[in-house]
Formats: C-alpha cells, sequence, structure tokens
C-alpha cells in the first residue's frame, strides 16, 4: 500500500516537472516571435544576381554574389527524381504531416532504446528549424528533451507560416551533404559536375544517402542508397550505383 502511494507521488512530480519545462520552453519559444519568413530566409543565405542590361534591354553580364556561400537553387529546378529520394530517405510522411511525424518519433526512439538505429525521428520541417536555430545561436545546439521541445514547436511554428513547396525548398538549399557540402546545387556540381536539374536516378539515389553520411567511404554511402532504391522499388541496378560511388566518391 505504501509503496504504491510513493509511486504515485513520484508519478505525479514527474508530471508536474514536465508540465513546468513544457511551459519554460513554451515561454521561450513564443518570447523569439515568429520565423522568418521564407523570403528572408533566401535572401540571406541565396546568393543574389546582380542583372546588368543595355539600352535595348540585352543582358550584358549576370554577376553572382553571397556572403553565405549557398547556390540557393529553386524548387522547380531540381531535378524531381532527386526531390522524391531525398523525401523519401529524410521524411517519407512530409506531404501529409504539420511539422511533426509521431510515428517516425516513436519508431527511432524505440529502436534507439535497443541500439538498432541511429535515427532521430526529425522531420524535414524539423531539420529545418535546427539548422536554422544553429545559425542564429552561432554553434551546435543541445540534443536534450528540452531542445527537442524547441525543435517541434519551432516546426509547428514554420509549418503554419511556410507552405510545403518553400519549406522544401529551403531545407534542399540548407541541409549539409557528405558532411561539408551546403545544399543540392553545390552536392551535385561538386559531386558530379552537372547541375542538380539534370541528375539521374542512381545519381539522385547518391546524393540522398549522403546527408546521413559525413564523410563516410564510398562503399558505406552506396549501400545507404543500395537500401534505399529498394525501400522505393525503383528499378535502378545496383551494380551501377556501386560503381558511380567508387568513381565520384573516391576522386573527392
Amino acid at each position: 500500500m505504501r509503496r504504491a502511494i510513493v509511486d504515485r507521488v513520484l508519478i505525479g512530480l514527474c508530471l508536474a516537472l514536465l508540465v513546468f519545462d513544457g511551459i519554460l520552453v513554451l515561454d521561450r519559444v513564443l518570447s523569439k516571435g515568429t520565423p522568418p519568413a521564407f523570403e528572408a530566409v533566401r535572401a540571406r543565405y541565396g546568393l543574389t544576381e546582380t542583372v546588368s542590361v543595355a539600352n535595348r534591354g540585352s543582358v550584358l553580364e549576370k554577376i553572382k554574389t553571397s556572403a553565405n556561400k549557398t547556390n540557393w537553387v529553386e524548387l522547380r529546378e531540381i531535378s524531381p527524381i532527386l526531390v522524391k529520394t531525398i523525401v523519401a530517405a529524410e521524411d517519407i510522411r512530409f506531404w501529409r504531416h504539420s511539422g511533426i511525424d509521431l510515428l517516425a518519433l516513436l519508431h527511432a526512439g524505440v529502436l534507439g532504446a535497443v541500439g538498432k538505429s541511429d535515427r532521430d525521428g526529425n522531420t524535414v520541417t524539423m531539420q529545418l528549424a535546427d539548422t536554422l536555430e544553429e545559425s542564429a545561436e552561432k554553434g551546435r545546439v543541445s540534443k536534450n528533451f528540452r531542445k527537442k521541445w524547441e525543435q517541434i514547436c519551432s516546426a509547428r511554428a514554420i509549418e503554419r507560416r511556410w507552405t510545403k513547396e518553400e519549406i522544401l525548398e529551403a531545407y534542399l538549399n540548407l541541409t549539409v551533404f557528405h558532411g561539408y557540402l551546403r545544399g543540392v546545387g553545390a552536392a551535385s556540381a561538386r559531386v558530379f559536375h552537372k547541375s542538380c536539374s539534370r541528375l539521374d536516378e542512381n545519381e539522385s539515389l547518391l546524393l540522398a544517402a549522403l546527408i546521413r553520411s559525413p564523410f563516410s567511404s564510398a562503399e558505406t554511402v552506396a549501400q545507404k542508397a543500395v537500401r534505399l532504391k529498394h525501400r522505393m522499388k525503383l528499378t535502378g541496378d545496383d551494380d551501377i550505383i556501386n560503381r558511380l560511388a567508387d568513381e565520384t566518391l573516391n576522386r573527392m
């Protein structure tokens, strides 16, 4: 009887602490105001194009300048198969959720508890919120419970203000590939020496696999790309993916 009372008291205290912590986090999130507008983020990180025009309207020159080193690419200019593979790899229910995928969080928590997964259950929107937060705070942000809750609140705020297309465009331009290449434009140019609008299925699979493969070997990246191909039920050739990874990543 006494043990049952103690257990109930402890459970009550834990719940009270969670509620109190949630109030503190919510207050902090609300005090930051609304998330930045999509146009402001694109202007801050993207290259701007200065166009010099002759008297009759012909273009003399175009000069791209940026202090943030991100070759911003509009969503409509990115290969559709690349967009599809990255969404499948990072956030399969992206178009259906409102910033949080509870199934992904639960799945990551269960597998992580038994040491069978390094996934964190973060959606594309949550990853974007984290990127914007890291930039604002000039460094890595701790991954404790409070930070996760803040990340969820920020993701929900972004979803309320931005369209899905804007979220995806910003994510594709700000996420880091292979540990040091920011954005699909830079990653495609560095790995395949071509525009991200021209990537085929095999190249897209490799690029998607590079998001969670900081400085991984070509073999490891190829294995991830092949697993993604089978999960998406694509018809590509595993040997071609392995050969492409060896030819491109080992020369970097």
